[in-house]
């Protein structure tokens, strides 16, 4: 995986999961960054958002840390944002332009304890604009690599918004 704009990423959106990103990255509308993990990240303990917001800021590009990065592109920083978990066409550079979701750190994470299954029929949306459903379910002893995303408010609305397709208050946001 190179730095590529999001435009060119070589998949559609509708083309999940198999080509989603195998790396973690800044999404900018501009440019996908391909970001390097920290070498000593694997924990055996349960992360607070500090703990997260600390390790998403060893996450470094050849042009800097993650944090430098965000401020490059008059983004919020790593304080100002919350986790959430990229599922399906989400963690897409393609779609994630769609959204016009503005500068989003996306890591690659292991999480313990959850399994995800995709469906294999499609809904309407299929062609317009493209979704894939994909189920989470707590999974005593299985482990998944998921996207994290860490995002603000506004950009949590837009990814709400997108789901939801025109229709308030037919998804809403749980805990893991």
């Amino acid at each position: 995986m190179e730095d590529i704009s999001p435009r060119l990423w070589p998949y559609s959106a509708n083309n999940s999961p198999a080509p989603l990103p195998s790396r973690s990255f800044l999404f900018t509308s501009a440019k996908v960054l391909v970001l390097s993990a920290p070498c000593d990240h694997v924990t055996d303990e349960p992360l607070n958002i500090d703990g997260l917001r600390r390790m998403a800021d060893e996450y470094q590009h050849s042009t800097g840390a993650l944090s430098a990065l965000l401020q490059a592109a008059d983004a919020p920083g790593l304080d100002a944002r919350k986790p959430v978990l990229l599922l399906g066409e989400l963690a897409n550079p393609y779609r994630l332009r769609d959204i016009n979701i503005g500068a989003l750190p996306v890591l690659r994470v292991r999480l313990e304890g959850v399994c995800t299954t995709w469906s294999d029929g499609l809904d309407a949306r299929d062609m317009q604009p493209g979704v894939h459903h994909v189920t989470l379910a707590r999974t005593p002893g299985w482990w998944e690599t998921v996207h994290l995303g860490l995002a603000t408010v506004e950009q949590l609305k837009r990814i709400r918004t997108w789901i939801e397709n025109g229709v308030p208050g037919s998804w809403r946001p749980v805990r893991l």
